[in-house]
């Protein structure tokens, strides 16, 4: 049911940040030392249309990727290094220090805040529900996903929209 043809607008805009740097457990010699001394980073992104993912080419493209290469490239990083995994590996491995960077499309969240450092926000982005075009089964609302069994709703594991279907009490 889910298509990128159209958005429902549910609730307030969320603001994304596009990158974030681990600040518990920083080592010795963190990962920004090691960046700004080697001119190398490793970007972790979950390849997402159309934040970030891998194009035909081999390319990383989107919103995320082109906006954290711009910043890199004028702090003087050399060579990106970029770790393809699963949207909710993402902060995981940020922490672990697997990854130095994030570059995927990334809700700000008090509980994230708490264990990352967000840039300035680089997109807003309304809550939605996104449907078959044209909305055949006539879904506005969270209440008519769950008062019609032919429609199952989804999100990517570890995503702000999972962590709200939970919230509203979808499975």
């Amino acid at each position: 049911l889910l298509s990128w043809n159209a958005a429902l607008l549910l609730a307030p805009i969320v603001s994304v940040s596009i990158v974030a740097f681990a600040v518990a457990g920083r080592p010795a010699d963190s990962s920004e030392d090691r960046v700004l001394r080697t001119g190398v980073i490793r970007v972790g992104y979950s390849g997402e249309p159309p934040f970030s993912y891998r194009d035909a080419e081999g390319r990383i493209r989107g919103a995320s990727a082109e906006v954290a290469e711009a910043v890199l490239a004028r702090i003087g990083v050399r060579r990106v290094e970029w770790v393809q995994m699963e949207f909710g590996a993402l902060i995981p491995s940020l922490l672990a220090g697997r990854i130095d960077l994030i570059a995927s499309g990334l809700a700000i969240t008090p509980d994230r805040k708490s264990v990352i450092t967000f840039t300035r926000p680089t997109l807003a982005i309304p809550d939605a529900i996104l449907v078959a075009e044209g909305n055949p089964l006539g879904i506005a609302s969270y209440d008519d996903i769950r008062s019609n069994n032919a429609v199952r709703a989804c999100a990517i594991t570890g995503s702000y929209e999972e962590a709200l279907l939970d919230r509203t009490g979808l499975p």
